[in-house]
């Protein structure tokens, strides 16, 4: 018995029945059927070649878009940032909507496969994901948002490059809440961008007033050294995120970790520089650096921030004069100024 050939399109009952349609108009107009064709028809075929045209293509448009997307990663064949618009604007045409989850994964494991993917491409790949979020498509959003949220790895990368796009998990509280509480400073990928997007969260009130303290502390625990810039500064500021720090780093028993300690040796003295010094942080201070065991590492960050400070260093000293009590034995920048 002959095989059905294959088909060279793989179309839906849909798409097909309307090129029938077209197909019969056009014969009106070429061998001069009784049918009017007129300037409404015009318009309505060029809707549906602009609707429809991505989707008819040699091996379906799946597979093609598949093989494109191959193609503009292999820089063999095309040149490293070279424009993927060409490619994500035919997303929406080509891919049914009840594929579209399917079709994200296949992606994903096409780019591990390309590469070391999180690490070598990590800003590469995040910004294909990126240009499907400004195709501002709704079907499209729906899915890419419930497809990240099941891969751990490829949300955390994208959301720590592009942390203002947040905004689009936030419907789903449980997720957002994980987010600060389980994944932030948890996960390794582009960890620069982690507290950026803490205070997107922040920025875009999308943690409830009544858990911001918890919030912060459990930032604070996993923070890694890193600043805020001057925008960051103000939002946490106005989240009353230095208060909890003070109240949290310099009146516990947080700088006796001194694997805490030092992943803290930034923000500290970024603190330091911009806030008063008192008697509060002045004991915590010296009750560290009075023993021969401390951190290191932030025994540095405060050695070279008082030398680079003299009046700070000296507002220090001032205070430890005025409350009797003895100068730090291992920081030097302030033991040696004291005893002068």
């Amino acid at each position: 018995q002959r095989q059905q050939p294959k088909e060279i399109f793989i179309l839906n009952d849909d798409i097909r029945n309307q090129i029938t349609y077209w197909k019969n108009r056009r014969n009106d107009c070429a061998h001069s059927k009784n049918n009017i064709i007129s300037v409404s028809h015009v318009e309505s075929f060029w809707s549906f070649m602009r609707s429809n045209l991505s989707k008819i293509m040699v091996n379906g448009s799946r597979e093609a878009l598949l093989n494109k997307i191959q193609k503009h990663y292999d820089y063999s064949l095309t040149a490293p940032n070279t424009d993927i618009s060409y490619i994500i604007n035919d997303v929406s045409y080509a891919i049914e909507e009840s594929d579209l989850y399917s079709f994200f994964d296949e992606i994903l494991n096409l780019f591990k496969e390309l590469g070391d993917f999180w690490w070598d491409q990590i800003d590469t790949y995040t910004i294909f994901w990126d240009k499907l979020f400004d195709l501002n498509e709704e079907k499209i959003t729906k899915h890419l948002v419930h497809f990240m949220k099941a891969n751990e790895d490829l949300v955390m990368a994208y959301l720590a490059q592009f942390p203002h796009k947040v905004n689009y998990f936030a419907a789903d509280t449980s997720f957002i809440r994980n987010l600060w509480h389980s994944k932030i400073f948890s996960s390794s990928y582009f960890y620069g961008g982690h507290l950026k997007l803490y205070c997107a969260l922040l920025r875009n009130k999308l943690i409830e007033k009544e858990q911001l303290t918890e919030a912060h502390i459990k930032i604070i625990d996993k923070f890694n050294n890193s600043i805020p810039d001057n925008d960051d500064f103000y939002i946490l500021q106005e989240s009353n995120f230095f208060s909890i720090f003070k109240d949290y780093v310099f009146d516990t028993y947080f700088l006796t970790n001194f694997e805490k300690a030092n992943s803290l040796k930034d923000i500290i003295t970024f603190y330091l520089e911009r806030f008063p010094i008192d008697i509060q942080i002045v004991k915590s201070i010296t009750s560290i650096f009075s023993n021969d065991n401390y951190p290191w590492h932030l025994k540095d960050s405060l050695n070279t921030f008082f030398y680079e400070n003299p009046e700070k260093r000296d507002i220090f000293i001032l205070t430890l004069k005025e409350h009797e009590l003895d100068s730090p034995n291992y920081l030097d920048s302030i033991k040696e100024k004291a005893t002068q």
